[in-house]
Order: C-alpha cells, then structure tokens, then sequence
C-alpha cells in the first residue's frame, strides 16, 4: 500500500516539476525574444543611414555644425562689409526743375543733389537762358555746404536727406513732410518744380562768377 502511495506520489511531483520545467522553459523563450527585440533596436539606434555608428553620427553632425557657423560668420562680416561700402555710394537724390529767367518758361533749369549714406555729395545746377547758360557744382559733406545755396539748391538738398529719413522712420518722414509742406508742386516722376518763385537773383545765390 505504502508503495502504491509512493509511487503515487512520485508520479505527482515529476508531473509538477515537468510543468515547472515547460513553464519556465516558456517564460525563457519569451525573455530571449523579448532581449532579441531589445538588441535589434539598440543596434539600429546606434547605427546611422549609412550603417555608422553612433560616435561616427555625431562626429559627422557636429562637423556640419562647425562649418554651418564658419559660414554664417562669414556671411555677417561680408554683410557689414557690403554695408559699409554702400554707405559711401550715391543712395539719394533730388531734382528741383524752376525757371531762372522771366523771359524763358518750361522750366529747363534744374538743381540736382546727389548724397551718399553719410550726407556727402553735390549738388549740380544748371541755369538755362535763352543768350546763355551755366552749370556749377556745389560740394555737400555731413549734409552741409560751406557756399551760400540758392533757394532751389537748398530744396534739393532737403528732399533728399528726407528721402534718407523715409527709408529710417517712414512715420517720422511723413511728419517732416507735413511741417514742410510748401506751394511747390510735385510731379508724378518725384521731381519737385517750382512755379514763378524763382527769379535769376534766387538762381544764381552762391553760383561762381565767370
């Protein structure tokens, strides 16, 4: 009897422990798979487009990094180089077209001021009569002209410094324009005429004499 039971017994316990073993051995397979994924995963992680690893990787950006800021210095000191070489280059004009004589009309004299981003320039004037004509420069350095300037040289002169204002300040151009608005006509091509104003006196102020 005792070993019928124990034999009985036996048999329990090898069954268990052969549950144990297939339940184990299932728990292992899935931990390999499961480790398997992992490894895959990591290795793709660390492995770049072209199959490189990751200290490669980041080498390489770091390297595009490098260069992409060599090239934006670069690009800002030509920046300010290309700045400061247009200060010194003509960027406004204007044209103030009047009749110096009474006895000629279509306002064919004309006072031209030509500036550079620092105010320096000249202004270039030609007084056209009918038995002669004249043409003269007048330099301009900081805005300012050491000779005398007519009223039509000085308009110039003013139309263009605000023209220098309106690409600055729009907002303050346009209240600079409003305090110095006179009864001189403008036309469509932004040159401004004078009707009748001015005489030969106004015209020739400052002009050298021949």
């Amino acid at each position: 009897m005792l070993m019928v039971v124990s034999s009985s017994l036996l048999a329990v316990v090898v069954g268990v422990l052969a549950v144990c073993a297939v339940v184990q051995f299932v728990m292992m397979s899935a931990m390999n798979r499961r480790l398997a994924l992992q490894s895959k995963m990591l290795r793709q992680f660390f492995s770049g487009p072209g199959g490189e690893d990751l200290e490669a990787l980041l080498a390489r950006v770091l390297e595009d990094s490098r260069f992409a800021r060599d090239t934006a210095q670069r690009a800002h000191f030509q920046m300010e180089e290309a700045a400061t070489r247009l200060e010194g280059c003509l960027q406004h004009f204007a044209l103030v077209r009047y009749d110096a004589f009474e006895d000629v009309t279509g306002q064919m004299s004309f006072s031209l001021a030509m500036l550079d981003g620092r105010d320096n320039g000249t202004i270039i004037s030609t007084i056209f009569g009918r038995n002669t004509s004249r043409c003269f420069g007048k330099m301009i350095v900081g805005g300012q002209c050491e000779q005398p300037l007519s009223e039509e040289e000085q308009q110039a002169l003013i139309q263009a410094l605000e023209a220098k204002v309106s690409l600055r300040n729009p907002a303050e151009a346009h209240k600079s324009k409003g305090k110095s608005k006179s009864s001189s006509l403008f036309g469509s091509n932004g040159t401004q005429t004078s009707n009748g104003g001015a005489g030969q006196k106004g015209a020739l102020a400052g002009a050298p004499q021949s």
